[in-house]
């Protein structure tokens, strides 16, 4: 998300940070091998479409230690426009955005560097039993303009979702395959996720406002990782 996003800002020169509407993220390799077995990774993200209202990002990550072979691909589609006829006309005109960073372009909010799963989210995630959890949005978790930053969307979607798939999968490291997250409404506040396994391999884990609104759709594929057999050597003995 912040990639993509960064790529749209780029290409507008500037463009706004927009509001995310759909992200998609599948690994490319066989079942059972995860992102964080690769040591190093290049993530190229590429602007489809860079549109008033709609734009569409391309993200491709490839293993440089591995003869730049892919190992995951995705996209995002964002809602380009603000809401704010001010902030539209800067994201739109180069000159009215030079022109407002001379008066406010003070230094950006800089934050201690942390570990993003236990502490930036896991600190806040209070689970309630299997597959259900509540979380304190804090100004660490959200946008410019105020609301859930669409990255926390899918982390909260994973670490949840993963305490229910280690049991169906009987597992304690599953892997996640893919990811299909459609942004439904706006989040504000404290919001509550919700997993439900369809298969074993398949599940919906949903986020909601504390007013029981739906925020986001996510649709989560694991697997289970795979076990590379153990060679066994043949021992001789003499006579």
């Amino acid at each position: 998300d912040e990639l993509t996003t960064s790529a749209c800002f780029g290409a507008g020169k500037p463009a706004s940070p927009a509001i995310s509407l759909h992200v998609e993220l599948s690994l490319a390799e066989n079942a059972g091998v995860s992102l964080a077995s690769h040591k190093e990774l290049d993530i190229v993200s590429t602007v489809v479409k860079l549109g008033r209202t709609v734009s569409n990002v391309r993200c491709d990550i490839y293993d440089p230690n591995d003869n730049n072979k892919l190992v995951a691909f995705g996209s995002q589609v964002k809602y380009m426009p603000t809401g704010n006829c001010l902030l539209d006309l800067a994201f739109s005109k180069r000159w009215v955005w030079d022109l407002s960073m001379l008066f406010y372009g003070g230094d950006p909010i800089k934050y201690e560097e942390k570990n993003l799963r236990k502490e930036v989210i896991g600190d806040y995630l209070q689970f309630e039993s299997l597959g259900s959890a509540s979380f304190k949005v804090t100004p660490e978790h959200v946008q410019p303009f105020g609301t859930l930053e669409g990255g926390c969307h899918g982390l909260l979607m994973e670490m949840v979702g993963e305490s229910l798939a280690k049991k169906k999968l009987e597992t304690e490291d599953p892997i996640l395959e893919s990811m299909f997250i459609d942004y439904v409404s706006v989040g504000r506040g404290n919001v509550k996720i919700v997993a439900e396994a369809i298969t074993t391999t398949q599940m919906r884990v949903c986020i909601y406002s504390e007013k029981g609104k739906i925020v986001s759709d996510g649709k989560l594929t694991w697997s289970a990782p795979v076990v590379k057999p153990t060679l066994m050597k043949k021992s001789t003995s003499k006579k």
